[in-house]
Protein backbone atom coordinates (compact mmCIF):
# COMPACT_ATOMS: atom_id res chain seq x y z
CA UNK A 1 0.00 0.00 0.00
CA UNK A 2 1.27 3.47 -0.88
CA UNK A 3 2.17 5.75 2.04
CA UNK A 4 1.50 8.83 -0.09
CA UNK A 5 -1.68 10.82 0.52
CA UNK A 6 -4.66 9.87 -1.62
CA UNK A 7 -6.17 13.00 -3.12
CA UNK A 8 -9.37 13.37 -5.12
CA UNK A 9 -9.28 16.33 -7.51
CA UNK A 10 -12.68 17.59 -8.60
CA UNK A 11 -12.00 18.91 -12.11
CA UNK A 12 -15.17 19.38 -14.14
CA UNK A 13 -12.92 21.05 -16.72
CA UNK A 14 -9.75 19.04 -17.38
CA UNK A 15 -8.14 18.82 -20.82
CA UNK A 16 -4.57 19.33 -22.05
CA UNK A 17 -3.64 22.11 -24.47
CA UNK A 18 -7.03 23.81 -24.27
CA UNK A 19 -6.09 26.83 -22.19
CA UNK A 20 -8.27 28.47 -19.54
CA UNK A 21 -9.95 26.22 -16.93
CA UNK A 22 -9.47 22.90 -18.79
CA UNK A 23 -5.72 23.57 -18.79
CA UNK A 24 -5.81 24.43 -15.07
CA UNK A 25 -7.50 21.13 -14.21
CA UNK A 26 -4.96 19.22 -16.29
CA UNK A 27 -1.91 21.00 -14.89
CA UNK A 28 -2.99 20.65 -11.26
CA UNK A 29 -3.38 16.90 -11.73
CA UNK A 30 0.00 16.53 -13.44
CA UNK A 31 1.77 18.40 -10.66
CA UNK A 32 0.06 16.66 -7.75
CA UNK A 33 1.03 13.19 -8.97
CA UNK A 34 4.64 13.88 -7.97
CA UNK A 35 3.77 13.73 -4.27
CA UNK A 36 0.33 12.09 -3.98
CA UNK A 37 -1.79 9.27 -5.35
CA UNK A 38 -4.11 11.31 -7.55
CA UNK A 39 -7.61 10.53 -8.75
CA UNK A 40 -9.29 13.05 -11.03
CA UNK A 41 -13.06 13.29 -11.22
CA UNK A 42 -14.00 14.87 -14.54
CA UNK A 43 -16.55 14.78 -17.33
CA UNK A 44 -16.82 11.79 -19.65
CA UNK A 45 -16.76 14.34 -22.46
CA UNK A 46 -13.08 15.01 -21.67
CA UNK A 47 -11.90 11.41 -22.00
CA UNK A 48 -11.24 11.44 -25.74
CA UNK A 49 -8.94 14.47 -25.50
CA UNK A 50 -7.11 13.06 -22.48
CA UNK A 51 -6.63 9.64 -24.08
CA UNK A 52 -5.33 11.22 -27.30
CA UNK A 53 -2.87 13.48 -25.50
CA UNK A 54 0.85 12.91 -25.87
CA UNK A 55 1.36 14.31 -22.39
CA UNK A 56 1.85 11.81 -19.59
CA UNK A 57 -1.07 10.51 -17.55
CA UNK A 58 1.09 7.99 -15.73
CA UNK A 59 0.11 7.68 -12.09
CA UNK A 60 -3.19 9.55 -12.51
CA UNK A 61 -6.44 7.65 -12.14
CA UNK A 62 -9.36 9.25 -13.98
CA UNK A 63 -12.99 8.82 -12.99
CA UNK A 64 -15.23 9.87 -15.87
CA UNK A 65 -18.82 10.85 -15.14
CA UNK A 66 -21.60 12.65 -16.99
CA UNK A 67 -25.29 13.27 -16.62
CA UNK A 68 -27.71 11.30 -18.80
CA UNK A 69 -27.87 12.57 -22.37
CA UNK A 70 -31.27 14.18 -21.85
CA UNK A 71 -29.65 16.81 -19.59
CA UNK A 72 -27.02 17.84 -22.14
CA UNK A 73 -29.48 20.03 -23.99
CA UNK A 74 -28.93 22.49 -21.11
CA UNK A 75 -25.42 23.20 -22.38
CA UNK A 76 -26.94 24.67 -25.56
CA UNK A 77 -29.01 27.20 -23.61
CA UNK A 78 -26.32 29.80 -23.05
CA UNK A 79 -24.41 30.57 -19.88
CA UNK A 80 -27.38 29.95 -17.57
CA UNK A 81 -27.91 26.50 -19.10
CA UNK A 82 -24.22 25.65 -18.75
CA UNK A 83 -24.30 26.81 -15.14
CA UNK A 84 -27.34 24.67 -14.33
CA UNK A 85 -25.76 21.63 -15.99
CA UNK A 86 -22.58 22.20 -13.97
CA UNK A 87 -24.47 22.37 -10.65
CA UNK A 88 -26.46 19.22 -11.44
CA UNK A 89 -23.26 17.45 -12.51
CA UNK A 90 -21.53 18.29 -9.22
CA UNK A 91 -24.44 17.03 -7.14
CA UNK A 92 -24.88 13.84 -9.17
CA UNK A 93 -21.11 13.15 -9.15
CA UNK A 94 -21.06 13.45 -5.36
CA UNK A 95 -23.89 10.90 -5.09
CA UNK A 96 -22.14 8.62 -7.60
CA UNK A 97 -18.98 8.67 -5.44
CA UNK A 98 -20.67 8.33 -2.05
CA UNK A 99 -18.97 5.00 -1.24
CA UNK A 100 -15.65 5.43 -3.06
CA UNK A 101 -14.98 8.79 -1.46
CA UNK A 102 -14.11 7.05 1.82
CA UNK A 103 -10.74 5.89 0.48
CA UNK A 104 -9.39 9.41 -0.03
CA UNK A 105 -7.43 11.49 2.48
CA UNK A 106 -8.34 14.86 0.94
CA UNK A 107 -10.83 16.28 -1.56
CA UNK A 108 -9.67 19.31 -3.56
CA UNK A 109 -12.16 21.21 -5.73
CA UNK A 110 -10.28 22.74 -8.67
CA UNK A 111 -12.63 23.54 -11.59
CA UNK A 112 -14.82 25.34 -12.26
CA UNK A 113 -13.17 27.80 -9.93
CA UNK A 114 -16.21 30.09 -9.55
CA UNK A 115 -16.96 30.82 -5.89
CA UNK A 116 -20.70 30.45 -6.50
CA UNK A 117 -20.68 26.62 -6.43
CA UNK A 118 -17.29 25.03 -5.67
CA UNK A 119 -18.43 21.41 -5.77
CA UNK A 120 -20.88 19.51 -3.60
CA UNK A 121 -18.59 18.07 -0.92
CA UNK A 122 -20.40 19.16 2.22
CA UNK A 123 -20.88 16.57 4.97
CA UNK A 124 -17.97 14.26 4.14
CA UNK A 125 -15.42 13.09 6.72
CA UNK A 126 -12.40 13.96 4.61
CA UNK A 127 -10.71 17.40 4.70
CA UNK A 128 -11.92 19.75 1.96
CA UNK A 129 -9.79 22.27 0.05
CA UNK A 130 -11.61 24.76 -2.17
CA UNK A 131 -9.82 26.73 -4.84
CA UNK A 132 -8.19 28.97 -5.58
CA UNK A 133 -11.67 30.38 -6.18
CA UNK A 134 -12.43 33.41 -8.34
CA UNK A 135 -15.45 35.26 -9.62
CA UNK A 136 -16.01 37.47 -6.57
CA UNK A 137 -15.20 40.61 -8.58
CA UNK A 138 -17.84 42.96 -9.91
CA UNK A 139 -17.67 45.38 -12.82
CA UNK A 140 -16.40 48.73 -11.50
CA UNK A 141 -19.49 50.91 -10.99
CA UNK A 142 -17.88 54.02 -12.49
CA UNK A 143 -17.02 52.05 -15.66
CA UNK A 144 -20.55 50.83 -16.36
CA UNK A 145 -20.95 53.47 -19.04
CA UNK A 146 -18.53 51.50 -21.24
CA UNK A 147 -20.79 48.43 -21.35
CA UNK A 148 -23.48 49.43 -23.81
CA UNK A 149 -25.95 46.58 -24.38
CA UNK A 150 -24.38 44.47 -21.61
CA UNK A 151 -25.30 46.94 -18.86
CA UNK A 152 -28.44 45.25 -17.51
CA UNK A 153 -26.83 41.79 -17.36
CA UNK A 154 -23.78 43.14 -15.55
CA UNK A 155 -25.93 44.95 -12.98
CA UNK A 156 -27.87 41.75 -12.35
CA UNK A 157 -24.64 39.78 -11.89
CA UNK A 158 -23.34 42.39 -9.43
CA UNK A 159 -26.51 42.09 -7.36
CA UNK A 160 -26.22 38.28 -7.35
CA UNK A 161 -22.56 38.33 -6.28
CA UNK A 162 -23.27 40.71 -3.42
CA UNK A 163 -26.22 38.62 -2.24
CA UNK A 164 -24.13 35.48 -1.72
CA UNK A 165 -22.88 36.59 1.69
CA UNK A 166 -26.45 36.11 2.96
CA UNK A 167 -26.94 32.67 1.37
CA UNK A 168 -27.13 30.26 4.37
CA UNK A 169 -26.24 27.15 2.34
CA UNK A 170 -23.20 28.79 0.79
CA UNK A 171 -22.10 30.21 4.14
CA UNK A 172 -22.31 26.80 5.83
CA UNK A 173 -20.38 25.08 3.05
CA UNK A 174 -17.54 27.61 2.99
CA UNK A 175 -17.20 27.56 6.77
CA UNK A 176 -17.05 23.76 6.84
CA UNK A 177 -14.16 23.60 4.35
CA UNK A 178 -10.74 23.07 5.92
CA UNK A 179 -9.07 25.61 3.63
CA UNK A 180 -10.40 28.11 1.09
CA UNK A 181 -8.11 29.97 -1.32
CA UNK A 182 -8.99 33.19 -3.15
CA UNK A 183 -7.59 33.91 -6.62
CA UNK A 184 -7.63 37.70 -6.23
CA UNK A 185 -8.16 40.38 -3.61
CA UNK A 186 -11.82 40.98 -4.41
CA UNK A 187 -12.79 37.30 -4.16
CA UNK A 188 -10.67 36.75 -1.04
CA UNK A 189 -12.43 39.63 0.75
CA UNK A 190 -15.85 38.23 -0.18
CA UNK A 191 -14.84 34.79 1.13
CA UNK A 192 -13.41 36.32 4.31
CA UNK A 193 -16.69 38.08 5.02
CA UNK A 194 -18.37 34.66 5.14
CA UNK A 195 -15.68 32.55 6.83
CA UNK A 196 -14.90 35.16 9.45
CA UNK A 197 -11.15 34.87 8.99
CA UNK A 198 -8.33 35.53 6.58
CA UNK A 199 -8.43 33.77 3.22
CA UNK A 200 -5.07 33.03 1.60
CA UNK A 201 -4.58 34.45 -1.89
CA UNK A 202 -3.15 32.33 -4.68
CA UNK A 203 -3.48 32.75 -8.43
CA UNK A 204 -5.66 29.96 -9.79
CA UNK A 205 -3.46 29.35 -12.80
CA UNK A 206 0.15 29.26 -13.95
CA UNK A 207 2.28 29.07 -17.07
CA UNK A 208 5.01 26.74 -18.31
CA UNK A 209 7.72 28.97 -19.74
CA UNK A 210 10.59 26.54 -20.37
CA UNK A 211 9.93 26.12 -24.10
CA UNK A 212 9.35 29.75 -25.05
CA UNK A 213 11.64 31.39 -27.59
CA UNK A 214 13.40 34.62 -26.73
CA UNK A 215 11.66 37.74 -27.99
CA UNK A 216 13.10 39.29 -31.15
CA UNK A 217 12.93 43.08 -30.79
CA UNK A 218 12.89 44.46 -34.33
CA UNK A 219 14.36 47.86 -34.98
CA UNK A 220 12.10 50.50 -36.51
CA UNK A 221 8.69 49.95 -38.07
CA UNK A 222 5.28 50.71 -36.63
CA UNK A 223 4.35 49.73 -33.08
CA UNK A 224 2.16 46.60 -33.19
CA UNK A 225 -0.34 46.44 -30.31
CA UNK A 226 -2.12 43.16 -29.65
CA UNK A 227 -5.48 42.56 -27.93
CA UNK A 228 -6.67 38.97 -27.34
CA UNK A 229 -9.93 37.76 -25.78
CA UNK A 230 -13.60 37.01 -26.21
CA UNK A 231 -15.50 39.82 -27.90
CA UNK A 232 -17.90 40.27 -25.00
CA UNK A 233 -18.96 43.38 -23.11
CA UNK A 234 -17.07 42.77 -19.83
CA UNK A 235 -13.75 42.65 -21.72
CA UNK A 236 -14.47 46.11 -23.20
CA UNK A 237 -13.09 45.68 -26.74
CA UNK A 238 -14.81 48.94 -27.72
CA UNK A 239 -12.40 50.75 -25.39
CA UNK A 240 -9.49 49.15 -27.25
CA UNK A 241 -10.72 50.81 -30.45
CA UNK A 242 -11.17 54.14 -28.64
CA UNK A 243 -7.62 53.86 -27.28
CA UNK A 244 -6.30 53.18 -30.80
CA UNK A 245 -8.15 56.23 -32.12
CA UNK A 246 -6.63 58.39 -29.39
CA UNK A 247 -3.11 57.13 -30.17
CA UNK A 248 -3.50 57.76 -33.90
CA UNK A 249 -4.61 61.37 -33.30
CA UNK A 250 -1.13 61.97 -31.89
CA UNK A 251 0.72 60.98 -35.07
CA UNK A 252 2.13 57.72 -33.71
CA UNK A 253 3.19 55.00 -36.16
CA UNK A 254 0.85 52.37 -34.80
CA UNK A 255 -1.24 49.29 -35.69
CA UNK A 256 -3.57 47.13 -33.61
CA UNK A 257 -4.67 43.53 -34.01
CA UNK A 258 -7.74 42.30 -32.13
CA UNK A 259 -7.89 38.49 -31.88
CA UNK A 260 -11.05 36.75 -30.74
CA UNK A 261 -14.67 36.10 -31.54
CA UNK A 262 -17.96 36.72 -29.85
CA UNK A 263 -21.29 38.54 -29.99
CA UNK A 264 -19.69 41.98 -30.35
CA UNK A 265 -17.89 41.20 -33.63
CA UNK A 266 -20.47 43.03 -35.81
CA UNK A 267 -20.52 46.06 -33.51
CA UNK A 268 -16.73 46.33 -33.57
CA UNK A 269 -16.54 46.06 -37.36
CA UNK A 270 -19.14 48.83 -37.71
CA UNK A 271 -17.30 51.04 -35.21
CA UNK A 272 -13.98 50.62 -37.05
CA UNK A 273 -15.67 51.59 -40.34
CA UNK A 274 -17.41 54.55 -38.73
CA UNK A 275 -14.14 55.87 -37.33
CA UNK A 276 -12.28 55.10 -40.62
CA UNK A 277 -9.71 52.97 -38.85
CA UNK A 278 -9.69 50.01 -41.28
CA UNK A 279 -6.05 50.68 -42.23
CA UNK A 280 -4.90 50.56 -38.60
CA UNK A 281 -7.02 47.96 -36.78
CA UNK A 282 -7.40 44.31 -37.84
CA UNK A 283 -10.08 41.95 -36.53
CA UNK A 284 -8.92 38.35 -37.04
CA UNK A 285 -11.80 36.46 -35.46
CA UNK A 286 -10.93 33.20 -33.72
CA UNK A 287 -7.62 31.72 -34.89
CA UNK A 288 -5.62 28.61 -33.83
CA UNK A 289 -3.63 28.80 -30.60
CA UNK A 290 -0.36 28.39 -32.51
CA UNK A 291 -1.18 31.44 -34.65
CA UNK A 292 -2.00 33.50 -31.55
CA UNK A 293 1.40 32.58 -30.11
CA UNK A 294 3.13 33.52 -33.37
CA UNK A 295 1.45 36.93 -33.40
CA UNK A 296 2.45 37.49 -29.77
CA UNK A 297 6.06 36.85 -30.69
CA UNK A 298 5.88 39.55 -33.39
CA UNK A 299 3.90 42.15 -31.41
CA UNK A 300 5.40 45.07 -29.46
CA UNK A 301 2.79 45.81 -26.77
CA UNK A 302 -0.11 43.87 -25.24
CA UNK A 303 -3.31 45.75 -24.32
CA UNK A 304 -5.75 44.31 -21.78
CA UNK A 305 -9.01 46.19 -21.23
CA UNK A 306 -11.12 43.64 -19.34
CA UNK A 307 -13.01 45.21 -16.46
CA UNK A 308 -13.98 41.90 -14.84
CA UNK A 309 -11.59 38.95 -14.83
CA UNK A 310 -10.45 36.59 -12.10
CA UNK A 311 -6.90 36.68 -13.42
CA UNK A 312 -6.42 36.85 -17.17
CA UNK A 313 -4.46 33.81 -18.36
CA UNK A 314 -3.64 35.71 -21.55
CA UNK A 315 -1.49 38.10 -19.50
CA UNK A 316 0.78 35.20 -18.53
CA UNK A 317 1.03 34.17 -22.19
CA UNK A 318 2.04 37.72 -23.14
CA UNK A 319 4.60 37.90 -20.33
CA UNK A 320 6.14 34.61 -21.49
CA UNK A 321 6.78 36.26 -24.86
CA UNK A 322 8.34 39.37 -23.31
CA UNK A 323 5.54 41.75 -24.20
CA UNK A 324 5.15 44.90 -22.09
CA UNK A 325 1.57 45.24 -20.90
CA UNK A 326 -0.99 48.02 -20.61
CA UNK A 327 -3.59 46.86 -18.07
CA UNK A 328 -6.17 48.06 -15.54
CA UNK A 329 -4.84 48.27 -11.99
CA UNK A 330 -7.41 46.00 -10.36
CA UNK A 331 -8.54 42.39 -9.88
CA UNK A 332 -6.31 39.64 -11.26
CA UNK A 333 -4.27 42.00 -13.44
CA UNK A 334 -3.13 43.93 -10.35
CA UNK A 335 -2.03 40.66 -8.70
CA UNK A 336 -0.11 39.48 -11.76
CA UNK A 337 1.48 42.74 -12.89
CA UNK A 338 3.99 45.21 -11.50
CA UNK A 339 5.20 48.63 -12.64
CA UNK A 340 8.45 47.06 -13.84
CA UNK A 341 6.80 45.32 -16.79
CA UNK A 342 3.35 46.87 -17.14
CA UNK A 343 1.68 50.25 -17.47
CA UNK A 344 -0.95 49.96 -14.73
CA UNK A 345 -3.96 52.22 -15.30
CA UNK A 346 -6.13 53.34 -12.39
CA UNK A 347 -9.77 52.44 -12.97
CA UNK A 348 -11.66 55.72 -12.45
CA UNK A 349 -13.97 56.21 -15.46
CA UNK A 350 -13.98 55.26 -19.16
CA UNK A 351 -12.61 58.58 -20.44
CA UNK A 352 -9.73 58.59 -17.96
CA UNK A 353 -8.88 54.95 -18.72
CA UNK A 354 -8.81 55.54 -22.49
CA UNK A 355 -6.66 58.65 -22.10
CA UNK A 356 -4.10 57.05 -19.78
CA UNK A 357 -3.93 53.77 -21.71
CA UNK A 358 -3.31 55.70 -24.92
CA UNK A 359 -0.57 57.70 -23.18
CA UNK A 360 1.02 54.45 -22.01
CA UNK A 361 1.00 52.98 -25.50
CA UNK A 362 2.46 56.16 -26.98
CA UNK A 363 5.29 56.11 -24.46
CA UNK A 364 6.11 52.48 -25.28
CA UNK A 365 5.77 53.07 -29.04
CA UNK A 366 8.42 55.76 -28.94
CA UNK A 367 10.93 53.85 -26.78
CA UNK A 368 12.06 50.48 -28.07
CA UNK A 369 14.61 50.15 -25.27
CA UNK A 370 11.88 50.58 -22.66
CA UNK A 371 9.75 47.94 -24.37
CA UNK A 372 12.66 45.51 -24.30
CA UNK A 373 13.47 46.14 -20.63
CA UNK A 374 9.85 45.78 -19.56
CA UNK A 375 9.40 42.62 -21.61
CA UNK A 376 12.43 40.95 -20.06
CA UNK A 377 11.26 41.93 -16.57
CA UNK A 378 7.79 40.53 -17.26
CA UNK A 379 9.19 37.14 -18.20
CA UNK A 380 11.40 37.13 -15.12
CA UNK A 381 8.39 37.92 -12.91
CA UNK A 382 6.41 35.13 -14.57
CA UNK A 383 9.16 32.56 -13.98
CA UNK A 384 9.63 33.66 -10.37
CA UNK A 385 6.00 33.95 -9.26
CA UNK A 386 3.58 32.29 -11.65
CA UNK A 387 5.21 29.21 -13.17
CA UNK A 388 3.43 25.89 -12.77
CA UNK A 389 6.42 24.63 -10.76
CA UNK A 390 5.85 27.46 -8.31
CA UNK A 391 2.13 26.61 -8.17
CA UNK A 392 2.81 22.92 -7.46
CA UNK A 393 5.35 23.65 -4.73
CA UNK A 394 2.93 25.92 -2.93
CA UNK A 395 0.02 23.51 -3.34
CA UNK A 396 2.10 20.66 -1.94
CA UNK A 397 2.73 22.73 1.21
CA UNK A 398 -1.00 23.44 1.53
CA UNK A 399 -1.85 19.73 1.20
CA UNK A 400 0.73 18.88 3.87
CA UNK A 401 -0.58 21.55 6.23
CA UNK A 402 -4.16 20.29 5.88
CA UNK A 403 -3.15 16.66 6.39
CA UNK A 404 -0.79 17.46 9.23
CA UNK A 405 2.24 15.92 7.53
Amino acid sequence: MSSRPKILLSCYACEPNKGSEPEVGWRVAQGAVDYADVTVLTRSNNQETIDASKESTEGINFLYFDLPRVFRVLKKKGILGVGLYYVLWQIAARIWLRERIKKFDLVHHVTFNGFQFPGAWWGIDQPILLGPLGGGMVFPPDMLGSLGSGLSKERLRTAIVRSFKWNPFWMSYLRSADRVLGANVETAKLLESVRGGEVEMMLETGYEVSGERAKVHDEGGSCEVLWVGGLISRKCPVMAIEIAERVLKNDVDFEMTIIGDGPMMGELRALIREKKLESYIRLTGKIPKEEVERRMEKADVFLFTSMRDTSGNVLLEAMARELPLVVPKHQGAALICSDEHAVLIDVVNPEQFVEQAAAGIMKLAKDQGLRKRMGVEGKRRLETNFSWNRYHSRMKCIYEEILGR
